[in-house]
C-alpha cells in the first residue's frame, strides 16, 4: 500500500496481464458511463494525435504512452484487441449497437464516443499538416499541359486571380476586424491562404486528369471559365476555414469576396468530394450542409443566381422575377476585387476577369466589367443577350462536340436516372447555349431541372420523416410529395424568398384535410419541431407578399405566422390541385382557424 493511499495493484502492467486488464477497466469503465458519465473520457486516449478515426496502420507512431502499451500487447496476438475511440457509426445505446464494451471482443460491433468540436477540428487540422501542406504551392506540371493548350496565358491568368480571390477572403482585417488585425494575423491568414491555394491546385489537377480522360482529349472548355475558377478558390477556402473553426469567417462568408453566390458554388461542391479523396469526413459533411442551407433557402434568396438561369428556363416566370429583383448582379471584375484589397495585385495587360475573361453566365462584357451597383438587377433580356469573347468562342466550338460518356465528375446529382447530369461544361456555360446532349434543351433548363430533382429529394426525405412522426400513411406520403412536386413545377413563385420547409408545411396539412386525415397545424408544428433543421422563423415569420411596403417611413416586406400564409397565400395558388386530390372523397379545401403558435 502506498503511503499516500494510492493502491498498488501487483501485475497490472505486466505483458501478460495487461490485454485482459484493459478489457476489464473498460468494461467497469464503460459500465459507470453509461449510469452516470456525460464525458467519454477514452476519446483522448487515441493512438493517433487527432481524437477521433480509427487506429491506422501499425506503422503508425503512438504519441500516448498507454496506448503505445496496449499495441505492442494487441500486436502480439493476444487474441483480444482493444480498440482505440471512434466516430460511431450509431449511438451508443441505440439498435445499431452492440451492447458489449467498447472495445469488446474482436470481431465484435463497437460503441464510441461521439466526435466534438476538438476532436474534428484536429482531425481537419491534422489533413492540411500532413496532405496539404506538402503540396506544391504552383500548378502540377500535368496541369500546365493542360492549360498550355489554349492560345492565351491561362496559367498566368489562374495565379493573378487565385491571389486577388484568395486575398481578398483571408484578408485580416475582414476576420480580425479593420484596426484590429496585426502580423500574428496577417501570417495566419497568409498561412491559410497558401493552405487553400495547394487545394485549389491538387482538386483542379484531379478533375482535369478525369475529364481529360472522358473526352479524350487535353482540350478543356471549362479551364477558361472565370466563375468556374471562382468557384473553385470558393470552395477551397471554404474547407480550409471550416478546418480551422474559424467563427468569425462562417459560411456564407467566402461569396462575396469570390463575387459569387452559393447556386455557383454548388456546382462545384461534388467536384470537390469525387476528387478529393482523402477529404476527412467531417468537411465532407460540412460540404453536405451548405448543399441543403443552399436548397432549402439559399438559392431562393433575393440575388441568387438560380433566378438568372430560371427566368431563361421557365419564361412566363421571367416577369414575376424582374418585378421582384430577384436576379444576381452581374459578376464583378477583378479589378474591384484588387481595388477593394490593400495591396492590390497587377497583371501583365492590367486586368483579368470581366471582359477580358469568359463570363459564361449569360452577362454582358459592359456589366461584368464594370463593379455591381446597389439597386440594380440585370433584365432577362440582357442576360439572354450575352455573347463571349476569344474564349468563348472556343468553348462554343467544343461545347457542339457529343461526349464520348458519362462525365466522372458534374456539377449536380440527379436523383432520376433518366437524366444526364450535366458536367461542368453545361453547369458553367450560359445558361442561353443548347445542350447538345438533352434534345435542344438549353442549359439553364439543364441545370434548373436538375436543381429541382435536388429539391424534390431532399423535400422527401423531410416529408416522410415528419409524415411518420404524424403517423401517416403511405397514401398520405406519396400525396404530399405530389403536391409538393406541383407546387415546385407549376406554382414555382411559392418558394421565392421562401424556406421550403414553409411549402412542406401547408402540402402537409392540405393534403391531410383533403384526405379527411384528423391533423391540425399544430400537430405538424409541434413534430416539425423535432427535425433537425426546425428553425422557428420558418413557421413565425413567413413571407406574404414579395413587393417592398413602407411602414412607419421604413422599407419592408409584409410577412406573418405559417397559418396565414396557408390561407392567404398556399390555398390560393393550390386550391384546383388539391381539390383534384381531395375530388374521390369530395372534400373541399379548408382553411385553417387561426391559433398561436
Amino acid at each position: 500500500m502506498n503511503p499516500d493511499g494510492v493502491t498498488y495493484f501487483e501485475g497490472l502492467m505486466e505483458v501478460e496481464q495487461i490485454s485482459s486488464n484493459l478489457v476489464i477497466l473498460e468494461e467497469d469503465y464503460d459500465g459507470w458511463y453509461r449510469s452516470r458519465g456525460e464525458l467519454d473520457e477514452r476519446m483522448f486516449i487515441n493512438g493517433e494525435d487527432s481524437l477521433i478515426g480509427a487506429v491506422s496502420s501499425s506503422s503508425t507512431t503512438s504519441v500516448c504512452g498507454v496506448k503505445r502499451k496496449r499495441d505492442a500487447v494487441t500486436s502480439a496476438g493476444q487474441g483480444r484487441a482493444v480498440s482505440s475511440g471512434a466516430s460511431p457509426s450509431s449511438p451508443c445505446g441505440s439498435p445499431e449497437s452492440s451492447p458489449a464494451v467498447m472495445g469488446g471482443v474482436a470481431g465484435g460491433s463497437t460503441c464510441k464516443p461521439p466526435p466534438t468540436p476538438v476532436s474534428i477540428t484536429m482531425t481537419t487540422a491534422k489533413w492540411l499538416r500532413t496532405v496539404i501542406a506538402p503540396l506544391s504551392a504552383e500548378p502540377s506540371p500535368e496541369l500546365e499541359r493542360y492549360l498550355r493548350v489554349f492560345e492565351r496565358n491561362i496559367a498566368s491568368e489562374m495565379k493573378v486571380r487565385a491571389n486577388v480571390i484568395l486575398g481578398g477572403i483571408f484578408e485580416a482585417r475582414k476576420w480580425r476586424g479593420a484596426g484590429e488585425a496585426g502580423t500574428s494575423d496577417s501570417m495566419w491568414g497568409d498561412q491559410r491562404r497558401l493552405e487553400a491555394l495547394k487545394l485549389y491546385y491538387k482538386v483542379l489537377g484531379a478533375m482535369c486528369t478525369a475529364e481529360s480522360h472522358r473526352l479524350r482529349s487535353e482540350h478543356l472548355p471549362f479551364l477558361p471559365n472565370e466563375r468556374f475558377h471562382r468557384c473553385m478558390l470558393a470552395c477551397s477556402a471554404e474547407l480550409v476555414l471550416a478546418s480551422h473553426k474559424t467563427v468569425t469567417m462562417t459560411f456564407p462568408a467566402v461569396l462575396e469576396p469570390a463575387g459569387i453566390t452559393a447556386f455557383d458554388l454548388s456546382k462545384v461542391i461534388e467536384g470537390f468530394v469525387r476528387h478529393e479523396e482523402t477529404l476527412p469526413r467531417e468537411l465532407k459533411r460540412h460540404l453536405n450542409s451548405i448543399e441543403e442551407r443552399l436548397l432549402e433557402s439559399m438559392a431562393w434568396e433575393k440575388g441568387s443566381s438560380m433566378f438568372n438561369c430560371l427566368a431563361i428556363a421557365k419564361a412566363n416566370l421571367a416577369p414575376e422575377i424582374n418585378r421582384l429583383k430577384l436576379m444576381a448582379e452581374p459578376m464583378p471584375a477583378l479589378d474591384t476585387s484588387k481595388a477593394q484589397q490593400r495591396s492590390p495585385v497587377d497583371t501583365a495587360d492590367g486586368r483579368i476577369g470581366g471582359s477580358k475573361v469568359d463570363d459564361p453566365a449569360g452577362e454582358s462584357k459592359g456589366g461584368a466589367a464594370s463593379p455591381p451597383r446597389q439597386g440594380s438587377m440585370t433584365a432577362v433580356k440582357g442576360n439572354a443577350g450575352a455573347t463571349g469573347g476569344s474564349a468563348e468562342q472556343g468553348e462554343s466550338a467544343s461545347f457542339m462536340s457529343p461526349a464520348r460518356g458519362p462525365s466522372a465528375f458534374t456539377a449536380f446529382s440527379s436523383p432520376q436516372k433518366s437524366r444526364a447530369m450535366p458536367p461542368l461544361l453545361l453547369a458553367f456555360a450560359s445558361p442561353q447555349r443548347p445542350n447538345p446532349q438533352a434534345g435542344g434543351e438549353t442549359c439553364a433548363e439543364t441545370c434548373i431541372n436538375v436543381f429541382f430533382q435536388k429539391v424534390l429529394k431532399l423535400a422527401a426525405v423531410r416529408i416522410r420523416n415528419l409524415c411518420e412522426r404524424l403517423q401517416q400513411s403511405q397514401q398520405v406520403v406519396e400525396r404530399v410529395n405530389r403536391a409538393l412536386h406541383h407546387a415546385l413545377n407549376h406554382e414555382t413563385g411559392l418558394f421565392f424568398n421562401r424556406h421550403i420547409d414553409q411549402i412542406i408545411l401547408c402540402c402537409v396539412y392540405g393534403i391531410c384535410k383533403v384526405s379527411k386525415v384528423n391533423v391540425t397545424f399544430r400537430d405538424i408544428i409541434y413534430h416539425y419541431r423535432k427535425q433537425p433543421q426546425c428553425k422557428p422563423y420558418v413557421f413565425r415569420n413567413v413571407l406574404l407578399d414579395g413587393s417592398v411596403v413602407w411602414r412607419s417611413g421604413k422599407a419592408g416586406q409584409e410577412t406573418g405566422d405559417i397559418i396565414r400564409f396557408y390561407n392567404e397565400v398556399f390555398v390560393p395558388s393550390t386550391k384546383s390541385f388539391l381539390l383534384q386530390v381531395g375530388s374521390s372523397a369530395g372534400v373541399a379545401v379548408p382553411k385553417q382557424r387561426w391559433c398561436s403558435l
